[in-house]
């Protein structure tokens, strides 16, 4: 059996780039196309805010080395729910650096929580 080596497992032609090869298309579950979709949001959601991330602290970095701000001036930052905090410009660039480990950390910390707490109510509960 002939195999080709630049494609040994017969895909086809990418049709965007033409350059690389992509799995032809195939009947998806519907489990797994919930999968996908909620894969796709939280990849998307992630980028996105690592991108908002990376953009404040580069435009407030540019303002400090610019002199227009001083690394102890106090920032308020306001949700649009009315929420706010105050915080010294050094500890907003600091939680913009490393912001979406933080989110990922806390996101994977919550889901364990409530699947410990969901399990530990089925079994006080009866069915």
């Amino acid at each position: 059996m002939d195999t080709d080596h630049q494609n040994p497992l017969g895909m086809i032609p990418d049709p965007y780039a033409g350059d690389s090869f992509v799995l032809p298309e195939t009947l998806c579950s519907d489990q797994r196309r919930l999968w996908f979709r909620r894969s796709n949001e939280i990849i998307g959601f992630l980028t996105l805010t690592e991108l908002a991330l990376k953009e404040s602290r580069l435009r407030y970095e540019q303002a400090v080395a610019q002199g227009k701000l001083k690394p102890d001036t106090p920032l308020k930052i306001e949700s649009s729910d009315g929420r706010s905090m105050i915080l010294p410009t050094h500890t907003f660039l600091k939680q913009c650096g490393n912001g979406v480990d933080i989110l990922c950390r806390q996101v994977f910390i919550m889901g364990i929580f409530t699947f410990l707490l969901r399990s530990i109510l089925a079994r006080l509960l009866p069915t």
